[in-house]
């Protein structure tokens, strides 16, 4: 039937969209969050989040995670979302799950952060400091099997044992 808009109630600027049986989350701008549930969106007055800007949103399992500037990360808890320290302060551009304790994120300067459940830890992305390159998108199949793209024709591999450049 084609596209239709769909009214919500901020005019904030929307960088990330994810999704699940239970609905929709949108972030972006100024700390904007956004809930699609029964038919309507909703904004949601997210503290932690301030006025920074919000790149992407992911979830798997009981946990959806937002990430942003300055290395900002935040997961679900008791209803909100609550910040989590992360080990660097360039802007993260995306984030995906694969289960629980399996998120990745990652963004400029060639940033690749996995969350083990506990902690973000930084994934290095090979000899030398690794690639430089601002990294913009991560997808996998599972906690083994996990793909990066970004500036430069980058295409990074996880194979659950290292990161590196994946030949095409």
């Amino acid at each position: 039937q084609g596209w239709q808009s769909v009214p919500r109630p901020s005019e904030r600027s929307l960088y990330g969209v994810w999704g699940d049986a239970q609905g929709l989350w949108a972030v972006g701008t100024a700390g904007s969050v956004a809930r699609y549930q029964a038919n309507a969106w909703k904004d949601v007055s997210v503290s932690a989040a301030g006025e920074a800007w919000l790149h992407a949103v992911a979830g798997a399992g009981d946990s959806v995670w937002i990430v942003g500037e300055g290395g900002l990360t935040m997961v679900s808890a008791a209803g909100s979302f609550i910040k989590v320290t992360a080990p660097v302060k360039s802007n993260l551009l995306d984030v995906w799950g694969a289960d629980e304790t399996n998120f990745w994120a990652v963004g400029e300067g060639g940033t690749v952060l996995r969350w083990d459940g506990m902690s973000w830890l930084k994934v290095p992305t090979g000899a030398m400091g690794g690639v430089i390159q601002n990294l913009r998108a991560v997808w996998g199949t599972g906690k083994d099997d996990l793909w990066v793209v970004g500036a430069e024709s980058t295409i990074l591999h996880w194979n659950g044992s290292q990161i590196g450049r994946a030949h095409v």
